[in-house]
């Protein structure tokens, strides 16, 4: 893997094929890896290039900087790094949020977007200290368990579980208070790009009527069929 430096924060990010680049942002406690399939299928076609967030896969994991402003501008770097102008961006869950914060940034610089089981607001928007106190009282672990619905293949929990053991504790403690009890439902009509919304039609974390609160004027939403929240493990075909 590659890295670049957000002052003296390492992000490590992969770069695989070439053509048309595909920024892919993971969820949260995820990683590049869960991206895996989705480089098998489409690298020899697209510039595939997937993040480590900060505090997780090979990325550092500073204590604190788990705010929307620091991860957006890990996205600005990683593009001027690269030397691109402009992009697909696709993003699961939390990296489905970054997406959308992103465009609000640098509209100019996405070409598309591709939302896969996302929301535009907090999921805790309202209750942040009841969600907040049920989210630390459980292992990173057994909450990416709680993802994943019962016709879930073991090696994709597997995958999942194992990333998010590695993913930083500071960043399970503190994102929420970082992030805030944020709402982006008022400027969703700012979104002028073609814009994919993913979801699976078992999603309990980001459920199919919540994502339809994504809809915009050029939008097109995808349900595959018996799916968690980790949607993306379903195949690329599904909604690329």
């Amino acid at each position: 893997m590659a890295n670049f430096y957000n002052r003296n924060i390492r992000i490590n990010y992969l770069d695989k094929g070439g053509g048309r680049p595909i920024i892919m942002l993971h969820g949260a406690l995820a990683s590049h890896r869960v991206w895996t399939r989705q480089f098998e299928a489409f690298s020899n076609r697209y510039r595939m290039i997937a993040i480590d967030f900060r505090g997780h896969g090979d990325s550092d994991r500073p204590k604190h900087g788990y705010d929307p402003v620091n991860l957006v501008k890990d996205i600005e770097l990683l593009m001027s790094h690269l030397g691109l102008a402009k992009t697909v961006i696709i993003g699961s869950s939390m990296g489905g949020v970054i997406a959308q914060l992103f465009y609000f940034s640098r509209p100019a610089a996405v070409e598309a977007l591709i939302l896969v089981g996302t929301l535009a607001k907090a999921v805790w928007l309202g209750r942040r200290a009841e969600y907040l106190s049920e989210l630390v009282s459980k292992s990173p672990e057994d909450v990416a368990r709680t993802w994943f619905v019962p016709e879930s293949h073991d090696e994709h929990i597997s995958l999942v579980v194992e990333e998010a053991r590695k993913a930083s504790l500071d960043f399970h403690r503190n994102v929420v208070n970082e992030f805030g009890d944020f709402d982006l439902r008022p400027r969703l009509g700012e979104i002028k790009v073609p814009t994919l919304i993913v979801v699976g039609d078992d999603d309990s974390v980001t459920p199919v009527e919540e994502s339809s609160q994504l809809r915009l004027s050029r939008s097109l939403i995808q349900p595959p069929c018996e799916s968690g929240t980790i949607s993306l493990a379903r195949g690329p075909r599904l909604w690329m």
